[in-house]
């Protein structure tokens, strides 16, 4: 699995729960333009698409991951038609319905991981090594995560601070969201139930 297998089923996802031909064209674009740019590293394209991209998750998450600049409820939520959130609207749907929690919890929650994988692909320019992301997509796709990449990446102090979710919380959420992620690309796929390593 790739970023850009990721980026596809969540498309076609946010493709069909999209209510207009603009709305589903938006998303097209950007997920071209991010694809584009994971094929052809550092093209102005595909990095402008990632940084779009980003801006808009800093904008839900109110503040860089890892910056300690994160804020409860400091972030301002774009537009429900942005084409980032139609993207991400599906997977923010699930998990709070299956970790249930606050849908605006959730939707920090979903926009701070993809901030992570997006920030760790060549095509960001953002250079952050807080995680191994090929490893990351490799466990993803056979629905096994090491929760110690919770740990060690900063993502679960991200969540708490982010959300106010106290530790055990924070992971357990971001145990569900990857696996609603690994989820989508193993439907796309045709593939089983992903579970998460303990």
């Amino acid at each position: 699995m790739s970023m850009e297998d990721l980026f596809k089923s969540l498309a076609q996802t946010a493709t069909q729960a999209a209510q207009s031909p603009a709305g589903q064209s938006a998303i097209s674009q950007m997920v071209g333009g991010l694809l584009s740019g994971g094929q052809q590293a550092g093209t102005q394209q595909g990095g402008g698409q990632a940084g779009q991209m980003l801006g808009v998750l800093e904008q839900v998450i109110g503040g860089t991951p890892g910056s300690g600049n994160l804020t409860q409820g400091g972030g301002t939520m774009p537009s429900a038609n942005d084409p980032v959130m139609l993207l991400l609207q599906p997977v923010v749907n699930q998990l709070a319905t299956k970790a249930k929690i606050d849908p605006q919890i959730a939707t920090v929650i979903v926009s701070l991981v993809v901030h992570y994988l997006l920030s760790n692909h060549p095509s960001s320019g953002r250079g952050s090594n807080s995680l191994d992301l090929n490893g990351l997509l490799q466990q993803m796709a056979s629905g096994n995560i090491d929760q110690n990449i919770f740990h060690n990446s900063g993502m679960v102090n991200d969540v708490m601070q982010a959300t106010g979710l106290n530790k055990t919380q924070a992971v357990k959420s971001l145990d569900a969201t990857f696996n609603v992620l690994s989820g989508h690309v193993q439907g796309a796929a045709g593939g089983g139930r992903s579970g998460i390593q303990r």
